[in-house]
């Protein structure tokens, strides 16, 4: 990391690491701003404008759309693949959807499963304790539970690092890096002022948008980068946390994020080296404007999907394969016995439901087993699998 790259203010945060890194020095990051936040000029405000009505539309559509919240499950372990790839770790939704079935997968989709398995826990904090979840003890649990599913994972999981960290870069040393997190000795400090501002209620008007703020927060806490492993995982679970610590839907924007992830990493840099938080604040906004497209498509698709099976497959009313159409956008892959618990039927019902949804073509038995098969809905699959940003009508683009 070159001194000459970071603004005036940052430069007074250096201090030297401990041996045998004493040659280089880290950033001890300021706490976050509580004053004004520059956006860039007008253009970035108004995405931030819009960013905010569609992340109150998305809130209340899944409020009273029984179609939309059936997604949810989805979603989140959208959100853990693509955080996942962003790091390097390629599984598929497919896979993760198979692995939650027969318990079967190879490292990197059980390390993806880790990120599902942490947001729900930190949902479960939100919806108990609200801002005030955000705490040391909140976030070393969550890493725990990331970490704990990573193979050959760097440090303790749930333990704040004792160790120099650097970002980008090559080589045994901090030399060629783009960015040196603090010290050690300053972790714990430093994110206690991420989590305080996490905690605090906002006094500066600029701060009253949960996208500024979680744009801010996002970007300290990468700075910190308060763990051996596992940072970028986590700081991006931080940002649907922070919505749903405001009453908002927890909108994963990890899908997004990889679609855009060189300019993703050049915004960070930029909060970072220049404390300019104008292009991480206009990367987000332009995240949820998109995702909310996405989110569109996707149930304008499935929505379709549903109608033609109703209006074609002529099921029995109530009878477990007219009850499981509805379950699949959910449950693209699943056992029966699965299916039984989630409708309340015998587990022979539930077979039978599959069978008869199978010889009509909307489900396929992927194992050749006789016993502990795995069904799958294909169209569905189809558009929950789709890149983002593509038509789920089979077009190309529409971002």
């Amino acid at each position: 990391m070159r001194a000459s790259d970071l603004s005036h203010d940052v430069r007074a945060c250096l201090r030297h690491y401990p041996p045998p890194h004493e040659a280089h020095r880290g950033v001890v990051p300021s706490s976050p701003t509580r004053g004004p936040v520059g956006m860039g000029g007008p253009d970035v405000g108004r995405r931030v404008a819009e960013a905010e009505r569609a992340l109150v539309r998305l809130t209340a559509e899944f409020e009273h759309s029984k179609s939309a919240f059936a997604l949810t499950r989805i979603l989140e372990r959208q959100e853990a693949v693509s955080s996942s790839s962003i790091e390097g770790t390629q599984s598929t939704l497919d896979a993760l959807l198979e692995l939650e079935e027969d318990g079967v997968a190879g490292d990197e989709t059980l390390e993806t499963r880790g990120v599902s398995i942490a947001l729900d826990h930190g949902l479960r904090q939100i919806r108990k304790h609200g801002r005030g979840a955000f705490t040391t003890d909140m976030i070393l649990s969550i890493h725990s539970r990331l970490a704990e599913a990573i193979r050959g994972f760097r440090g303790a999981p749930g333990v704040i690092r004792e160790d120099v960290v650097w970002i980008g870069g090559r080589g045994r040393d901090p030399s060629t890096s783009t960015w040196n997190p603090p010290p050690p000795a300053d972790v714990s400090d430093c994110l206690e002022d991420t989590l305080r501002y996490m905690r605090d209620e906002p006094e500066e008007i600029s701060q009253f948008s949960v996208i500024v703020r979680s744009a801010v927060a996002h970007a300290h806490f990468e700075a910190v980068h308060p763990f051996s492993d596992g940072n970028g995982r986590i700081g991006r679970l931080l940002i649907p946390l922070m919505f749903a610590a405001d009453g908002m839907l927890p909108l994963y924007l990890s899908p997004w994020i990889e679609v855009h992830k060189l300019e993703y990493y050049q915004s960070l840099q930029a909060a970072q080296q220049r404390l300019d938080h104008s292009a991480i604040i206009d990367l987000l906004a332009r995240a949820v404007i998109g995702t909310e497209t996405e989110f569109n498509a996707t149930l304008a698709a499935i929505d379709a999907v549903e109608a033609d099976w109703n209006a074609t497959l002529k099921l029995r009313k109530n009878s477990a394969a007219q009850r499981t159409l509805f379950l699949l956008k959910s449950y693209p892959v699943l056992r029966a016995r699965t299916l039984a618990d989630l409708l309340d039927v015998t587990f022979k019902a539930a077979s039978d439901g599959l069978m008869q949804l199978e010889d009509l073509g909307v489900v396929e038995e992927r194992t050749g087993f006789s016993r502990n098969r795995i069904f799958a809905a294909p169209q569905m699959l189809k558009i929950l699998t789709r890149p983002f940003g593509t038509d789920p009508r089979g077009l190309d683009s529409y971002d």
